[in-house]
């Protein structure tokens, strides 16, 4: 059975059989095949069975119906003819099924310009005026046609040749077979004897990028650059010599009658917007006579359609050339990542693990303490491989554990640095990834018979990732990773990312470690005697160069000794640990607090004046007050005197003179009763004073 395939966008819409006829087609939606186009009339052509075969008919349209790109009013319809309705609608007609040539005739629409809208709605104008002549009566031999009919025929060429110039550059996007394209053309039209097409260098200078002569050869001679730079300045159409110069305009065509006695050449700007980017140019020296004005304006506006056409062919090259350099990065990925040995990854998964290594590398530069640090890791980790929450264990060798060191996201009641629950080395899914050096997953979480259930939201893992830190064959912890979000087990993918990351997260973890012992005091985890030497040199020299204030904070335990001597150094030590994990709960961010010596502690107050640091020096006192502490079924009060000393309130010059006055003003506290809060005065180095004289007398 015969039928017809509506085309649009280059895809098939929709198929209409014959099943009966006529087939009518036109806007309407009562119509067999409706098209709503404002360029269709409501009943625009119809197809009709007519002794034994199929023709289509113009209803008397307004723009027309061509088959195979050709205007008709009646045409019998072949096996495979292409019918356009008024410009907007491409048909082709099949008398049963053909994919091949289905396939072809496709293809031939999509790359065809002459099937554009564009292109159809130009046939439809020539076809009009085609008309308009066609009604004239004709003229007698050797009688002069009317002039109307020599301007209609005039523009109707005018229009025939901007036909054959737009759908010759848009036919490719190829900037050379545009450009070949075109100045064969204009010497075409025009009948010229040379074609030029100039673009602007680097320094807005024109250079001649193609030149072709009328024989197919290369121009001799030189181009009137008078007359093109004329045009860029005007940033229009020129033509020399002007039009009227040699007479009227009179003849066939409009063309003076008598011939140029030097050449004439026309030169129009290639404008895109207000963008200038070349010029086109034409010239002859053996012309029967010069460019006219309607030559200058079919000129221009030939010269408006290339430059459509010519910058469209250099946008789309750009956007070539940086395709190529795209794929070449792309390559170049891949190949470092290939010397990674990150095999048989995607490219975007090599990519976000480069991304992610380098990001954790950036951020080990910004961060020092341990905290932050596994903070760090672990959230790259959650996030690259798309999964709900993780946890970081870290080896304790003295009780031959793991313990939970951080949570991600935290759980609401959780406070910072605190260890949630242990688990021992080689229990659980995180022990064997520990004991056998590998990431390990198991995709049904809790149920698992090697699960271990720490806290109560383990109920909820469904999917669970253990990779291992280990460094130099030190086991430091295990990195766990929980619930991907997808709902889908971890991949073998999965865990060569984690692998990757992980080597990487324990180099930086032991590193921190090391760090951290060497400037943290082993027993209160707080800042060791040297380290906050050196940092309040550096505090306070930028205090004085920027004129803020600094204060400093030394705290003593009152009768440390007593403690130490009627209850024993163990339960002194633990009375440190508890002071110091006080002093490290109240203190800011930008604080520094270190343990001074013995049973002395110091706060480093950036940018805090006296006032902020005797508020906070009180604060301090009261939380250490109020807190009991207990060892053994042992339970004491413990207090503390604290001295404060302020930069610039106390005339400090430098950091030594900073801490004796805070050294002097905890005195004072020791000796007016302990427990209490001094800034530094004039008393405080009275009683200092005393102090020094009464060390003497003995």
């Amino acid at each position: 059975m015969p039928y017809v395939i509506s085309i649009v966008a280059a895809r098939v819409e929709r198929e209409y059989f014959f099943d009966k006829t006529p087939i009518v087609i036109g806007r309407l939606p009562k119509n067999d095949i409706a098209i709503k186009e404002n360029s269709i009339s409501r009943q625009h052509a119809q197809i009709v069975e007519s002794t034994g075969h199929f023709w289509v008919e113009d209803l008397k349209s307004t723009n027309f119906v061509y088959v195979n790109k050709r205007k008709v009013l009646r045409e019998r319809l072949n096996h495979g003819d292409i019918v356009n309705v008024g410009g907007a609608a491409n048909l082709i007609f099949l008398l049963h099924p053909d994919p091949p040539l289905l396939e072809k005739l496709l293809r031939e629409i999509t790359d065809n310009p002459e099937f554009s809208a564009e292109a159809m709605a130009l046939k439809q104008t020539m076809a009009s005026l085609a008309d308009e002549l066609v009604h004239h009566e004709p003229t007698a031999p050797g009688v002069v046609p009317p002039v109307q009919d020599t301007e209609l025929a005039r523009r109707l060429d005018d229009l025939q040749a901007l036909y054959e110039i737009s759908y010759s550059l848009n036919s490719t996007l190829k900037l050379d077979q545009i450009l070949r394209l075109l100045v064969g053309k204009l010497l075409a039209v025009f009948r010229a004897e040379r074609g030029h097409i100039l673009f602007y260098n680097a320094t807005r200078q024109l250079e001649t990028y193609l030149s072709r002569a009328s024989e197919g050869t290369l121009p001799k001679g030189a181009i009137n650059l008078e007359i093109c730079n004329r045009a860029m300045a005007m940033a229009r159409a020129v033509v020399h010599p002007e039009p009227g110069q040699h007479g009227p305009e009179t003849g066939q065509a409009g063309r003076a009658s008598q011939p140029a006695a030097n050449s004439c050449a026309m030169c129009a700007p290639l404008r895109v917007k207000s963008n200038i980017f070349g010029a086109i140019y034409v010239d002859a020296s053996a012309r029967e006579c010069p460019f006219t004005r309607k030559d200058l304006l079919l000129f221009e506006a030939m010269s408006h359609q290339a430059a459509i056409a010519i910058n469209n062919a250099r946008l789309t090259n750009d956007l070539s050339d940086k395709q190529v350099k795209l794929e070449q990065a792309n390559r170049d990925l891949v190949d470092r990542s290939t010397r990674l040995q990150l095999t048989n990854e995607k490219l975007d998964e090599k990519i976000a693990e480069l991304e992610a290594l380098n990001s954790i590398s950036r951020g080990m530069n910004m961060v020092s303490d341990l905290d932050s640090v596994l903070r760090l890791i672990l959230a790259k980790m959650v996030e690259l491989l798309r999964a709900e929450r993780g946890s970081v264990m870290l080896c304790n060798e003295e009780t031959d554990s793991m313990e939970v060191k951080l949570l991600l996201p935290e759980p609401a009641d959780a406070r910072p640095g605190e260890v949630s629950t242990k688990l021992k080395i080689g229990e659980g899914v995180a022990g064997r990834a520990l004991r056998q050096g590998c990431a390990v997953a198991v995709a049904d979480g809790h149920r698992n018979e090697l699960f271990k259930s720490l806290v109560d939201r383990d109920a909820n893992i469904r999917t669970l990732l253990c990779v291992p830190l280990i460094q130099n064959e030190r086991r430091i912890g295990v990195i766990n990773i929980t619930n991907k979000r997808d709902g889908q087990a971890f991949t073998e993918n999965d865990k060569q990312l984690a692998m990757t990351l992980a080597n990487q997260a324990a180099i930086t973890i032991e590193n921190s470690r090391n760090y951290t012992m060497a400037i943290c005091d082993g027993l209160t985890n707080l800042y060791v005697h040297r380290f906050f030497q050196l940092q309040l040199e550096k505090e306070f020299e930028r205090t004085r160069r920027h004129d803020k204030c600094l204060s400093l904070v030394m705290l003593d335990i009152d009768n440390f000794k007593a403690i130490n001597d009627n209850y024993g150094h163990q339960f002194g030590d633990v009375i440190l640990q508890e002071v110091a994990a006080l002093v490290r709960r109240e203190v800011r961010t930008i604080d520094l607090p270190a343990r001074y010596g013995g049973e002395e502690f110091v706060v480093i107050l950036p940018e805090t004046d006296s006032e902020g640091a005797l508020i906070f020096a009180e604060r301090l006192r009261k939380r250490i007050a109020s807190q009991s502490f207990c060892y053994q079924e042992k339970a004491l009060p413990v207090t503390v005197s604290i001295g404060v000393s302020t930069h610039p309130r106390d005339p400090a010059t430098n950091k030594e003179q900073l801490i004796g006055f805070a050294d002097k003003a905890l005195y004072y506290s020791k000796a007016t009763g302990k427990n209490k809060v001094s800034s530094y005065s004039a008393e405080c180095e009275d009683a200092a004073s005393h102090k020094a004289a009464a060390r003497h007398g003995h």
